[in-house]
């Protein structure tokens, strides 16, 4: 990574090209604004997502200079909302973070049941009952996602050298 002048990185993703991205923070979320969403949804959210909510109430991380792509961490808000989207999900899923072609969902289990890997992936054109337990929360998906530049690493394990080729040529 390379922070620029103009206040954006140089990234190299997956397939080796350099891109420019940008980040844009929330203002922090307000404990109102915590207790309203948690009220809500019925649960204690986990301490990790607190944290980050009480930091910035949602973000966009590495947008592209056309901003098509970025990801996109929901605010507590935009949690609920998407919720009245996706009613199917709410006695399981929670919605959290929107990335390309995929949605990154909290386990309402998981989170009642205090366990620390709660942290689901979809593909945003699959079923939900196909969700990709990711064995950790938030706060390991978002430094992962950070150290890996904005790249999918969570399906780095599936490439080999038999099968990156096909995929990415």
């Amino acid at each position: 990574m390379t922070l620029t002048n103009t206040g954006s990185l140089k990234v190299q993703n997956g397939t080796g090209y350099l891109q420019e991205v940008t980040f844009e923070f929330k203002k922090p979320a307000s404990e109102e604004e915590i207790n309203k969403a948690q009220d809500t949804l019925g649960i204690t959210l986990p301490s990790d997502l607190l944290e980050f909510y009480r930091i910035s109430n949602g973000a966009y991380l590495f947008i592209s200079d056309d901003g098509l792509d970025r990801i996109t961490i929901n605010s507590t808000q935009d949690i609920v909302d998407r919720l009245d989207d996706f009613p199917d999900w709410a006695n399981d899923w929670i919605p959290i973070v929107s990335y390309y072609e995929h949605e990154f969902m909290m386990n309402r289990n998981a989170i009642n049941n205090q366990k620390n890997n709660y942290l689901y992936a979809r593909d945003l054109l699959g079923k939900v009952e196909d969700a990709m337990d990711l064995g950790r929360n938030f706060e390991i998906f978002l430094s992962r996602l950070i150290t890996a530049q904005g790249d999918d690493y969570w399906k780095w394990p599936i490439y080999t050298a038999e099968n990156f080729y096909r995929t990415h040529s």
